[in-house]
């Protein structure tokens, strides 16, 4: 999948302060957790979750499964549980 389009919005000062602080606490940048957001709203899984989906399924065509061990959890979904978990609270 390209990554080829742009979202964007205007925020004020304090909402996109502790959106940055969010993403930095999830080990991310905002544009990355901004992404992350929009692909769990419209796919129901982050966008490497997505992206290791899709991996697994083009080796799995292949007969290759064993290169790749699906983990409990992916880095984006701890990222999104670390904020789901704090209750939108910073």
């Amino acid at each position: 999948m390209k990554l080829t389009e742009s979202l964007k919005t205007l925020l004020d000062e304090e909402t996109a302060l502790r959106f940055q602080r969010r993403a930095c606490a999830a080990g991310c940048t905002a544009a990355e957790l901004l992404r992350d957001m929009v692909f769990s709203l419209e796919y129901g899984q982050t966008f490497g979750e997505h992206v290791a989906e899709s991996r697994r399924r083009a080796l799995s065509r292949e007969g290759s499964t064993s290169a790749l061990t699906p983990s409990d959890q992916s880095p984006q979904a701890a990222q999104l549980s670390v904020i789901n978990s704090r209750g939108g609270a910073l």
